[in-house]
């Protein structure tokens, strides 16, 4: 179950509530931005990228990787290895997917499937979303990447 709460922010120099979805593992986004990622995606894949941009910024999703490859990547002002993306978050992206899956968009799973095979694309969707921003990068453009709001903490949820 998904939790509703509100962060006290400072954004472009002014205070503001925001309401967040408490997503699991201490990994909030704003409430907005889940309705809307619900509203555009008409895929799986489609809903793990959106998703994975409202958790990451884009130079981080350039900079990240499924399995430690040791390679340096130049996709950001300096290079360094690719970062697997943490387990904490491959797990928020995988039961929000079976979420959306299951509450949202039922018709994304196919008459002889059922849910836990379509946790697959979420694998397949971060690759395909860390080479496409990292080709960006390379390519010059997303220079400066707009900071998601995503909070990263544990809250106290009885006292919500």
């Amino acid at each position: 179950m998904y939790v509703i709460w509100t962060a006290n922010m400072r954004r472009d120099n002014k205070d503001m509530n925001v309401e967040m979805i408490h997503l699991g593992k201490g990994v909030s986004i704003s409430l907005e931005k889940w309705e809307h990622i619900k509203i555009i995606s008409n895929t799986r894949k489609g809903f793990v990228k959106n998703l994975l941009r409202n958790i990451y910024r884009t130079d981080q999703i350039a900079n990240r990787c499924m399995r430690d490859t040791g390679k340096l990547q130049k996709c950001t002002a300096r290079a360094s290895p690719r970062k697997i993306v943490t387990p904490k978050k491959l797990w928020v992206l995988r039961e929000s997917l079976k979420l959306y899956l299951t509450r949202y968009k039922t018709s994304l799973v196919k008459k002889h499937q059922d849910v836990l095979s379509c946790l697959k694309d979420v694998n397949a969707a971060i690759s395909e979303e860390t080479n496409f921003q990292n080709q960006q990068y390379k390519n010059g453009i997303n220079e400066e990447p707009e900071d998601p709001i995503c909070i990263e903490e544990d809250i106290n949820l009885y006292e919500l």
